[in-house]
């Protein structure tokens, strides 16, 4: 798993929240739905950088 697709994950997710939040100032609607896909692509990204992390570290100590 590459590192540039948790960042589009990032920065898509970002986006969308920022797209939600505006919809919700103006009162637009499926703002909810914006904002619920946005921090649910943070969430995968998040969880996606963590296995990332977790696997170099393993590789690390097992190449050690």
């Amino acid at each position: 798993m590459k590192l540039k697709l948790i960042l589009v994950l990032f920065l898509l997710g970002f986006f969308s929240i920022l797209a939600g939040a505006f919809f919700k100032l103006e009162s637009w609607p499926n703002a909810s739905l914006f904002l619920l896909i946005g921090f649910s692509l943070n969430g995968i990204a998040v969880l996606l950088l963590i296995v990332k992390l977790l696997q170099n570290k393993t590789n690390k100590t097992l190449n050690s």
